[in-house]
């Protein structure tokens, strides 16, 4: 680690100062488990984030087609041998929008179904 010096409102400091008392941690430590995030969310990266690029067909797809792929690709990453109607996810518009491709008409989406 390195020293250095920020500047920081007083209102801050005051929470920081309460924050590390009530953890029971020092407030240097407080400021740097806040600063790596703020730090990560900030950071330019060299490389792409997807390193292929996809040619596509030129076409904008309809909405069976997305709805087709997006079932295909949940099957294919589920394994084609689970016969399920069920997903665990937050992404709950997705999921309304595609289709099992087995013998179920839809995906229970499990957050609605059992509540966390």
């Amino acid at each position: 680690m390195k020293r250095t010096n920020v500047y920081a409102d007083p209102e801050d400091l005051a929470i920081i100062k309460e924050a590390a008392k009530r953890r029971g941690i020092s407030e240097a430590e407080t400021i740097r488990q806040g600063s790596h995030p703020a730090a990560m969310a900030n950071r330019v990266w060299d490389e792409p984030l997807f390193p292929r690029t996809f040619e596509g067909a030129g076409r904008t797809p309809g909405k069976s087609e997305v709805r087709d792929t997006a079932a295909h690709a949940v099957r294919r990453e589920t394994g084609a041998g689970f016969d399920t109607d069920a997903v665990l996810t937050l992404n709950r518009r997705d999921f309304r929008a595609v289709r099992p491709l087995g013998r179920h008409k839809a995906f229970r989406v499990l957050p609605e179904v059992f509540p966390l």
